[in-house]
């Protein structure tokens, strides 16, 4: 078997991952929702640490309902490192410390972080020398109210996508400098975004593409 999805990330189905049950799993989607029934009730860090370290040839993960970002002593995602695609949806919390700790995966081509089920804004700060390898960037329907990137962090960036991010008021100025960038596309920005960006002139043959909001 090599995608499994979407099953919900609960002690029995950890155990299952952790004891060898899918050697072979390359996509896997795991949905956490938290219940009343004490026997399944358990820590989704927790969950997450103890079964995922066994699934050597996983690519594409896809996180439903939880942002916990499991790291070890060292303050490293104990995600496989062959991981190039992760999606967190329906999340309830986000911030910099757990973006920090996904750009340390050195494979990661694809992150995606939708549908946010709070209404907890957050800020986003990309370190130097994260996301050495990501190249696709999609933000949609979250509550970031302000994104900086580093100089050094995400320069293999090739594509960014920014969908109904009400909060956000500007796009990091530093991603335009980032030499392997080919288009921006923003839809629904807020009035503050929309403004900044009817303004900005690209260069170097770059695409921004705008979908506003609709009048109605």
């Amino acid at each position: 078997l090599q995608t499994l999805s979407t099953v919900a990330l609960d002690p029995r189905t950890a155990s299952l991952l952790e004891n060898g049950r899918f050697p072979e799993l390359k996509k896997l989607g795991l949905h956490y929702e938290k219940r009343d029934d004490t026997m399944y009730e358990c820590d989704p860090r927790v969950l997450l640490q103890s079964c995922l370290h066994r699934l050597s040839y996983l690519r594409k993960l896809k996180l439903i309902g939880t942002t916990e970002i499991p790291q070890n002593a060292a303050n490293v995602c104990v995600f496989p490192s062959t991981i190039t695609k992760i999606t967190l949806t329906k999340f309830g919390f986000f911030n910099s410390s757990a973006m920090n700790t996904l750009g340390k995966l050195p494979n990661l081509l694809v992150l995606k972080l939708s549908s946010q089920k709070s209404d907890a804004s957050f800020d986003l700060h990309c370190a130097a020398g994260g996301f050495s390898k990501l190249q696709v960037f999609v933000m949609v329907e979250i509550m970031v109210k302000s994104w900086r990137v580093v100089k050094g962090s995400m320069p293999s960036v090739q594509r960014v996508v920014v969908r109904n991010c009400e909060y956000l008021t500007e796009l990091p100025e530093e991603i335009w400098s980032l030499t392997a960038l080919c288009q921006v596309n923003v839809s629904c920005p807020s009035r503050k975004l929309a403004k900044t960006l009817q303004n900005l002139e690209v260069k170097n043959k770059r695409k921004l593409v705008v979908y506003p909001r609709s009048t109605n």
